[in-house]
């Protein structure tokens, strides 16, 4: 939904505003100029793998132009608006989507936080090989992007085939993503290994938390011989946490069920604090 849609609460430089608020004008296009964003998954006002989601919008922000990150201001609208969309209680928990859009003129960049409830996630997924070629890295080099035409074909893509997931390949046939998702793949070898980053994938939150805690997560190409053959394919989400894939183009992935690396990786992201 557009921030310029009527109905419901945003925060937006400061202040709770309600969707539609003319303040809202000044917002970039994404569909017309990149606009890096993170979402996280809130519990009791605070974001969980808050420092990595710091560190994401400073660099996003930095390679796109878009100025400054306010610390200060990230923490405000954390804070305030998890109190107003999901309650005030330690146990309040919902998700919130942040983007920084260029401000004209200044320094520091307009902070707009967008939330959501957490709803329903499985967890074991389903997944298809999307048709559409994913472009690479492109100009903004791994950012999270509030409009990125790939990703919105692969998920009208999963939704048209009621699939939790698509996989998207480059023009050389290696796989760089999921529309929603980093990978991890279990090789019929045991190694564990995610596309290279080079191919332009997002450098999730998830994933990031995970390459630092486990160092048998190496970067490799990946291709649809490995996803066949894998033991295991993870999807990898700072959100929804790790999910088994356990069927990909129609066919199970190994047994069909969650494997031991896909439990671990889940434990590692639900396990890491708040802070």
């Amino acid at each position: 939904m557009h921030p310029r849609s009527s109905g419901g609460r945003l925060w937006f430089d400061g202040r709770i505003v309600e969707r539609g608020d003319p303040c809202l004008d000044v917002l970039t296009d994404p569909t017309e100029q990149p606009v890096c964003c993170t979402t996280a998954r809130m519990r009791g006002g605070y974001p969980r793998h808050a420092e990595v989601h710091r560190a994401r919008l400073h660099r996003d922000s930095a390679t796109l132009g878009a100025g400054k990150v306010d610390e200060g201001a990230l923490a405000s609208l954390w804070a305030e608006l998890s109190n107003a969309a999901f309650g005030s209680g330690d146990d309040a928990e919902g998700i919130i989507r942040v983007e920084v859009h260029p401000a004209a003129g200044g320094e520091t960049a307009h902070l707009l936080g967008v939330p959501r409830a957490t709803g329903l996630e499985k967890s074991n997924w389903k997944t298809l090989r999307c048709p559409t070629i994913h472009p690479g890295a492109g100009a903004h080099r791994g950012a999270k992007l509030v409009h990125f035409p790939a990703y919105e074909e692969a998920r009208a893509y999963s939704a048209t085939f009621d699939v939790d997931e698509s996989l998207l390949f480059d023009g050389a046939e290696r796989l760089v993503e999921g529309a929603r998702s980093n990978i991890v793949v279990v090789r019929a070898d045991g190694s564990v290994v995610t596309p290279d980053p080079e191919l332009g994938a997002v450098r999730g939150v998830g994933l990031s938390v995970l390459l630092d805690a486990v160092p048998e997560i190496t970067s490799a190409t990946i291709s649809a011989d490995d996803l066949r053959e894998a033991r295991e394919v993870i999807a990898i989400n700072a959100v929804r946490g790790a999910r088994a894939i356990v069927e990909h183009d129609d066919k199970p992935v190994a047994e069909g069920a969650p494997g031991k690396w896909a439990e671990r990786l889940d434990r590692l992201l639900s396990e890491a604090g708040p802070h």
